[in-house]
């Protein structure tokens, strides 16, 4: 440093500051001097002093003792600033503040921000790296949850500023940080409708470790109401400025990012409002060659869930592509049979689901009956080709055969776990690896590979038997080995099975761990499983499924054994099968 500096009281110099200083108790002496040999830094370890507020008039450059320690443990010059600066504690951070309703709690704010280093911007951007806000409404609010930047209570720059002498400490450190970021329930008051008392309960536990206040439906404090949409009919009370009425899924996906969800992709409409019967309408209107009421319907949906608010949560209950799209009987499936577990399904749906994802559904449930057709077209063509002759001229099978039931069987139940293990995959695993979550990721990676271990491979492995058996029935003869398929793929079953098998306990062990110490996993869970594609079935029940396959498979194929000839070579074959499925299991 080549300044020469003058403080008003003795400062002990630390090692590594050779710069020649002057103490005093009488800063005007050296204010009034006109010597321009030198630039004159005062520096003040009191920022409230008269002796600062008399320097601060005249213009003079003033900074704080934990600046000179900082600058000498960097061996880096004397920070410049237009401001008197008191430490480096938020240096390099650009503030915007929003919700303050007194002028001078602001200011006071800014000043202090100012004395540690940081910026502030009057309008939000990139640029600004955290926001500084006394409630969850307005638009920076919302940019700031899309955008990721962190929210922060106006306690965070106080107890900074608390730890100003301290010439480590950032304000920026994370565990520092984290103690004051904004609950997502911030100046929220919530009544829950519909609910079973359980679970009413463990919301209104969540709200309050979420920075919110619940009351009962019908208080007049009330800010949020909300309502479990598929138990509702007739709503209490009527939805008003003052009182936003929203489904479920605006409560845990505000506890799964951390931030207060925009309200108005999730409002609650009865079956019965005139926006809803007018988008009912155009969709029994829809055909799937009618572009023109396909926009007629985009945009009436549009309207009425009134998407023009800035929102990080995705539309809720999203449907993947319908190349992926799960049948919810395979999903609930208990007989291994499709039509009992498509009336149990359709059971489930009920007629009383509302708004935007009743539309949804009937959408999907349009696709689904077009999907079934041409699933009982091709069914016609494989019975139709298993009653003809096989090109060795071997006598004609008929359809109903005790081995080709089996077989099918085998082939249905395959296909059903097979979109189970693509529900776990494109549901749970994928999002929870994403990089860039809103509000940061909810599990580490190392959570992430425990609970879900090898199911992707497993997936891999019974998507190509799953195909072998439809190439296998769609050109069936009795000669044909279902054995073979088996067998194939032997070394790539117990490749994948023992590691998930084996460590299955853990897997739930650290869903129940992490499900009770992670409130964002609990809301996250919460929000999939009541999607459509879950069947209501929780994630654990959804992972002990590979547990339970190798067996189930075992028993078919003892079943197909049965039904084969002792001189089918197949027979054999099926022996073998079995018994390598006995080992992966050992």
């Amino acid at each position: 440093m080549t300044n020469s500096a003058y403080c008003r009281q003795i400062i002990p110099p630390p090692q590594g500051i050779n710069t020649p200083f002057i103490k005093t108790d009488n800063v005007q002496e050296f204010v009034d001097g006109d010597n321009t040999d030198f630039e004159t830094v005062f520096v003040l370890t009191d920022f409230n002093s008269p002796d600062y507020t008399y320097l601060y008039e005249h213009d003079n450059r003033i900074i704080g003792p934990p600046v000179v320690l900082h600058c000498a443990a960097t061996e880096e010059p004397l920070h410049f600033s237009c401001r008197p600066l008191y430490c480096t504690a938020m240096l390099n951070l650009s503030l915007c503040f929003t919700g303050f309703k007194n002028k001078v709690e602001m200011k006071n704010l800014v000043n202090l921000v100012h004395h540690m280093g940081g910026a502030i911007r009057k309008d939000f951007s990139s640029k600004v790296t955290h926001l500084v806000a006394c409630s969850t409404h307005g638009e920076k609010y919302r940019l700031a949850v899309c955008m990721g930047t962190p929210i922060l209570s106006p306690s965070w720059i106080l107890n900074a500023w608390e730890r100003r002498d301290d010439v480590h400490f950032h304000a920026n450190d994370e565990e520092f940080r984290t103690e004051f970021k904004v609950p997502p329930f911030q100046n929220c008051i919530l009544s829950f409708l519909g609910f079973s008392e359980e679970e009413k309960a463990n919301m209104e536990e969540r709200t309050l470790k979420h920075g919110g206040r619940h009351v009962e439906v019908g208080d007049d404090q009330c800010t949020h109401m909300v309502v479990e949409e598929n138990s509702v009919k007739d709503l209490p009370v009527s939805p008003s400025k003052k009182l936003f009425v929203v489904k479920q899924e605006w409560f845990w996906g505000s506890i799964q990012m951390d931030a207060r969800a925009g309200e108005s992709m999730y409002l609650y409409e009865k079956n019965d409002s005139p926006a809803m019967k007018k988008a009912v309408s155009l969709l029994s209107l829809t055909t799937p060659n009618s572009n023109r009421k396909r926009r007629r319907l985009r945009d009436t949906l549009a309207q009425l869930t009134k998407e023009t608010e800035i929102s990080p949560f995705p539309p809720p209950r999203k449907r993947p592509s319908a190349e992926h799209s799960l049948s919810i009987g395979s999903l609930l499936d208990i007989s291994n049979t499709p039509e009992s577990c498509k009336a149990l399904a359709e059971e489930r749906v009920g007629d009383n689901t509302v708004t935007r994802d009743r539309i949804r559904r009937r959408k999907t449930r349009e696709r689904r009956t077009r999907s079934d057709r041409e699933e009982r077209r091709k069914r016609s063509q494989l019975n139709t080709e298993c009653s003809k002759p096989s090109k060795s001229s071997t006598p004609v099978v008929s359809k109903q055969s005790a081995r080709w039931q089996v077989s099918k069987e085998l082939y249905q139940t395959e296909s059903n776990y097979v979109e189970i293990l693509n529900t776990i995959l494109q549901l749970f695993k994928q999002p929870l690896e994403k990089e860039s979550q809103v509000g940061g990721p909810i599990l580490a990676q190392e959570e992430i590979k425990t609970i879900f271990g090898s199911i992707p491979e497993i997936y891999e492995v019974h998507t190509r038997i799953k195909n072998d058996l439809e190439e296998l029935l769609t050109d069936w003869s009795e000669s044909k080995s279902v054995g073979n398929i088996i067998l194939k793929y032997s070394k790539e079953l117990v490749k994948a099975y023992p590691p998930f098998v084996n460590f299955f306990e853990m897997s739930k062990e650290t869903i129940v761990r992490c499900e009770k110490q992670k409130p964002r996993f609990h809301a996250f869970l919460k929000i999939n499983q009541a999607k459509p594609e879950c069947g209501r079935q929780t994630l654990a029940e959804l992972l002990i499924r590979p547990v339970q396959r190798l067996p189930s498979v075992a028993l078919l194929l003892n079943d197909i054994k049965k039904h084969t000839s002792d001189d089918n070579p197949d027979k054999i074959t099926l022996e073998r099968a079995i018994e390598s499925l006995k080992e992966v299991m050992t």
